[in-house]
């Protein structure tokens, strides 16, 4: 049976969603990464970085802080916070393609300034007291930008790679390259884990991994990871009506609570190919009453 981690993804995979996926869905899942805190000169944590990696929050799961910084620093500071609440391994995102995040040289931006994120590790895995995980990409523009990336990597003792395999100009779109991924996996001192595009298990099947990452994948279908385990299928009304109710219970008023589930219907509804009168309704719906009518009629059906 495959290993399956979960990726981070801003703004959705948070402590709810983990909490509700764990519960209702698959508690099979062997890592869930949290999507990326982002430490400045004042403070490692904000509040609502704090709030989704607090233990309490994350029951049952075990759970991988992201770090997004270009300042080594910064990084070991908040690793070592993070080391206060009982986490003993730290990811770095090298993957991020957000243009916001790579103009200031941070996530995938630091993957074409091989001398600068050299110095970088340097410092974080001779300072860092816990164990640090990398998710990167395969480079900028090219694809002959991997080999000395994977070299460079290979001079540190990473505690896994985890390899989107894209360019950051494919962003999410763009072709995956999985023979890039191959040919280092067969000569890494490390553990090496695929992510990008497992769809269906067939896809999943198709890569050579112990282990893979899972990202939109279960956006556009929660069961994809018991599918692809072989276990028994979770209680997708169950894990939305747990969201629903803790997002009402976090959030301050009915309109952040329909943004984030009307997000997460956005990749959902590819589920549902024939709920195209009912998603439209829950695009429009101002009101949780009306949003909850809307996707009855699809669980219903």
């Amino acid at each position: 049976m495959k290993k399956i981690y979960i990726a981070p993804m801003e703004g959705v995979t948070g402590h709810i969603f983990r909490r509700a996926y764990h519960r209702h869905i698959n508690q099979e899942i062997e890592k869930y990464f949290t999507p990326f805190i982002s430490p400045n000169k004042n403070q490692c944590m904000s509040n609502r970085e704090k709030k989704d990696i607090l233990p309490e929050d994350n029951p049952g799961m075990r759970i991988v802080p992201q770090i997004l910084t270009k300042d080594a620093e910064r990084f070991v500071d908040t690793a070592k916070e993070l080391m206060n609440y009982g986490y003993k391994e730290i990811n770095l995102n090298l993957g991020c393609p957000s243009a916001t995040v790579v103009s200031k040289k941070k996530g995938a931006g630091m993957l074409g300034e091989l001398s600068m994120l050299e110095r970088f590790l340097d410092k974080i895995y001779d300072t860092c007291p816990a164990s640090v995980s990398i998710k990167t990409r395969l480079g900028i523009e090219r694809e002959e930008e991997w080999w000395p990336l994977f070299q460079l990597f290979c001079k540190f003792p990473l505690a896994e790679l985890i390899v989107h395999v894209r360019l950051l100009q494919d962003f999410y779109s763009g072709p995956v390259r999985p023979h890039c991924f191959y040919e280092a996996m067969s000569q890494a001192p490390f553990s090496m884990i695929y992510n990008g595009d497992i769809f269906s298990v067939e896809d999943a099947e198709g890569v050579e991994t112990e282990t893979i990452m899972l990202g939109r994948g279960i956006l556009r279908n929660p069961m994809l990871s018991c599918e692809i385990q072989g276990i028994k299928e979770g209680d997708l009304r169950g894990f939305h009506e747990q969201l629903l109710q803790d997002y009402r219970n976090e959030m301050s008023g009915e309109t952040p609570t329909l943004h984030k589930m009307k997000e997460l219907w956005s990749h959902l509804i590819t589920s549902f190919p024939d709920a195209t009168k009912e998603y439209k309704a829950i695009r429009k719906s101002k009101t949780i009453a009306e949003y909850e009518v809307a996707v009855s009629r699809i669980l219903d059906s």
